[in-house]
């Protein structure tokens, strides 16, 4: 049996490079709140902010650290907008009688990382199947047999507004020549922009990368060497890495 509370603040360790990528912080479990699918990986020296691990990654949970085979393991594009964090530790268990069950203490896991239970301050325990919601800051809660379905409480469709014949469309022909050509240009120069891949100028927070070691080899997504493992980082390479999407890649992968 896992505890939630074990995983948390945990070093992970890189098998294959020997190195500590970080520190355990949060967690997500899937959207019906029945499984821990990722973690969220904190590094203060790391300029490219948190990272994220699938569970299905993991190679060992050790009592001491959380063990990876190698980088590949590691989410580098993670946003927090894309994943839902919802750890449950101190949320509030509420029944939908409007009673106070308790602050989450703990959650227990299996060893696929699936809810086995969820343990409260007041000392009851609850199933996955009770928790009928999760929120930011509380569980909503049904110990019936009967099983309230939290899908009947959705906000009503708001009904599409047919467009008013007060609010006529604003017409072409009621620019100026002027105002025309200017909306031509802008056209143009968005075409151009759009077609022409134009690296983006390096800023002075990408100037601290200048003359730091590459510590692997950064390759595009064709497979293209944009970097050499053991080189030192020019303004070439950065430009490089900024025209294929690889900048943080390269802010992890160097020292």
């Amino acid at each position: 049996m896992i505890k939630l509370s074990e995983i948390l603040g945990k070093p992970i360790i890189n098998l294959y490079e020997s190195k500590i990528e970080g520190t355990a912080k949060n967690v997500c479990f899937d959207d019906s709140f029945k499984k821990l699918t990722q973690l969220i990986i904190f590094n203060e020296s790391d300029l490219a902010g948190d990272k994220l691990i699938e569970t299905s990654s993991i190679y060992k949970l050790g009592n001491d650290a959380i063990l990876i085979k190698n980088s590949d393991c590691i989410n580098l594009s993670f946003t927090k907008s894309n994943y839902k964090q919802n750890n449950p530790i101190n949320k509030r268990a509420y029944s939908v009688d409007g009673k106070l069950l308790g602050n989450v203490l703990d959650v227990e896991l299996n060893t696929k990382y699936q809810i086995n239970a969820i343990l409260l301050s007041s000392g009851k325990t609850l199933k996955p199947s009770d928790i009928i919601n999760s929120g930011n800051k509380a569980l909503i809660i049904h110990l019936a047999e009967k099983k309230i379905k939290i899908s009947t409480f959705a906000n009503k469709p708001v009904p599409e507004q047919i467009e008013s014949n007060l609010q006529p469309k604003v017409k072409i022909m009621q620019l100026s020549n002027m105002a025309l050509k200017e909306e031509e240009t802008k056209v143009v120069k968005i075409a151009y922009n759009k077609s022409c891949a134009i690296p983006k100028k390096i800023t002075t927070k990408n100037q601290i990368l200048i003359g730091r070691k590459i510590t692997k080899n950064i390759y595009s997504a064709g497979k293209k060497l944009l970097a050499k493992k053991d080189s030192v980082i020019t303004k070439k390479i950065i430009t490089s890495a900024q025209t294929y999407g690889k900048l943080r890649e390269l802010t992890i992968n160097s020292k």
